[in-house]
């Protein structure tokens, strides 16, 4: 019988390998609090989500600026106070051998995209005619 090729093990390109091959997608789980903070919801969420067994779950939207969020609810790393928070979070999803990160490729919604722009250019300009060719992979090497 062959095996699951879900269950093996993959490696990505920056040489990070995954336990398998199931991954939870980024998505924005708008819950922080209003310090744009995590909050134990976080850690509750992530927590269950690394009970599934999956090889990485990928984080929501991690503002960089209070000014140019995503959307209301999004967690903002912008003060190093906030990151003794952050490392809880990572631990809830971090606690069953699983990778836990933020995406590595960048759609319009992330920080890095969303900061230069403001709220009129990005609703001028679909995200076709915007050129985001310059992200890069993040991996170990580079956090």
């Amino acid at each position: 019988m062959s095996k699951n090729i879900i269950n093996t093990k993959f490696e990505l390109p920056c040489g990070i390998t995954l336990k398998n091959r199931l991954v939870k997608s980024a998505m924005t789980e708008r819950i922080s609090n209003n310090k744009f903070e995590p909050t134990i919801e976080h850690e509750r969420l992530y927590e269950k989500w690394s009970d599934t067994g999956a090889g990485l779950l990928i984080t929501g939207n991690v503002m960089i600026d209070r000014i140019h969020l995503e959307s209301a609810g999004n967690v903002c790393f912008d003060d190093e106070k906030m990151l003794p928070k952050l490392k809880k979070w990572a631990a809830a999803g971090k606690r069953m051998g699983i990778i836990f990160g933020y995406k590595s490729l960048m759609p319009e919604g992330n920080p890095i995209n969303l900061a230069p722009l403001n709220h009129w250019r990005l609703q001028k300009y679909s995200s076709k005619s915007l050129d985001f060719s310059g992200n890069q992979e993040l991996c170990q090497k580079g956090i």
